[in-house]
């Protein structure tokens, strides 16, 4: 595509402000008498110096030369990574772009990649991605195989064992385990019997029995003569 096509197709994209700019620009060329702008650099020099100013380039650079993974991943950190350094136009060696990429990630993901010493941006972003894998990979946990589990048989109406590191405690008798308080008054009080239920044959009264009523009376049987 040549310059002027590629003018002209910049100049049916523009909308807005960004149009009424430039039909600016070509009327103040005419009214001076110069000509038309026919340089596809000279185009995107002018659309620059109106839209990109030079603290912008300087603040996409320093974003660029900040720039840290976090916690976000490392797909989004090196798309991250190529969007400003394309955008700043970075200028220097392959090595300088690498150690820059490297030391953006995060620690851990760091030490694997420079274990490999990697020498092009492809080569450490494929090794940051496979070392991102490792770490998230689940860790399986196997169970030794002297381990064994103590077997706890539990029985109603007696209580439960604790279980310790060491095994099982026995069971204990409630007098004999300290942490069950005892109740001595409950141990030694006798069972009292109330008297009250207690009736006499001979009066009919309650709380005494015939042997011991106090209206008891004298009974003398007849006497009989013998023959």
């Amino acid at each position: 595509m040549s310059d002027l096509e590629r003018i002209r197709f910049t100049k049916m994209k523009l909308v807005g402000p960004a149009k009424r700019y430039w039909l600016k620009v070509e009327h103040d060329l005419a009214n001076m008498d110069e000509p038309p702008i026919t340089s596809w650099v000279e185009m995107r020099h002018k659309l620059k110096e109106k839209y990109l100013p030079t603290y912008h380039k300087r603040r996409l650079h320093t974003d660029w030369l900040n720039l840290r993974q976090g916690p976000s991943t490392v797909a989004k950190y090196m798309n991250r990574f190529e969007d400003l350094a394309s955008r700043c136009d970075v200028q220097q060696e392959a090595w300088t772009t690498v150690t820059k990429f490297i030391n953006g990630l995060r620690i851990k993901i760091q030490q694997e990649v420079n274990l490999h010493a990697p020498t092009t941006i492809a080569e450490a972003s494929h090794l940051a991605l496979e070392v991102e894998k490792l770490y998230k990979a689940p860790i399986q946990r196997t169970r030794p195989a002297s381990y064994n589990k103590p077997r706890v048989q539990f029985q109603p109406g007696l209580a439960q064992p604790r279980i310790t590191p060491d095994g099982p405690k026995p069971r204990t008798s409630p007098s004999s385990d300290p942490s069950i308080p005892k109740d001595t008054h409950s141990l030694t009080q006798k069972p009292v019997t109330s008297t009250s239920r207690i009736r006499c044959f001979n009066c009919q009264g309650t709380g005494h029995v015939a042997s011991s009523c106090p209206h008891r009376t004298l009974y003398i049987a007849p006497y009989r003569t013998l023959r």
